[in-house]
């Protein structure tokens, strides 16, 4: 499973920009040694790389737009904390993120949330709390709307981005 999905990252994802939130690094930094943890973290040239072996031409442009990626996938959920996980959220709300959307299914949570510089999306989080993992992606680069739904990641979580809107609607 573990050499599967990281042989599916390298080949699906390449890279995002822009300065990473340090709430994201403090908590990734926290979690990424433990046992029961992968971790995963990409940047540049191996990100560019990847895209090149993306058959479809819409998942090969958006991954030509990620700068960085990390993946934190815990198998035991008991290891972070409820506490962790709040501040992390709090970090997130004052590091300019926003609350993009939130999934219940089957008994996962799955929240996503972005950064904007101007009309374009600098940083995007999907957090999955599971029954048996817990799960961080983070994105970096330079991305539309639209582009969201073109992220094929096959990773638990992955299938959530095809439900991101297409485009942001102003309240």
């Amino acid at each position: 499973m573990r050499n599967m999905l990281l042989y599916t990252l390298f080949i699906l994802l390449p890279a995002l920009g822009v300065a990473q939130s340090k709430y994201i690094t403090q908590f990734y930094n926290q979690y990424k040694s433990y046992e029961d943890v992968t971790n995963i973290n990409l940047k540049g040239f191996v990100l560019r790389l990847a895209g090149n072996f993306v058959d479809d031409e819409n998942a090969r442009k958006v991954i030509r737009k990620v700068s960085h990626l990390r993946l934190l996938m815990v198998e035991d959920t008991e290891l972070v904390t409820a506490e962790d996980y709040t501040f992390l959220i709090k970090g997130l709300k004052s590091d300019s993120f926003e609350e993009l959307m939130q999934i219940r299914d089957k008994g996962n949570h799955i929240d996503f949330y972005l950064r904007e510089d101007g009309d374009r999306i600098t940083d995007v989080i999907m957090l999955l709390r599971g029954e048996d993992e817990f799960l961080m992606l983070s994105l970096e680069g330079a991305f539309r709307f639209s582009d969201l739904n073109d992220l094929h990641i096959d990773i638990d979580g992955g299938e959530y981005f095809s439900k991101l809107p297409d485009k942001k609607t102003k309240v």
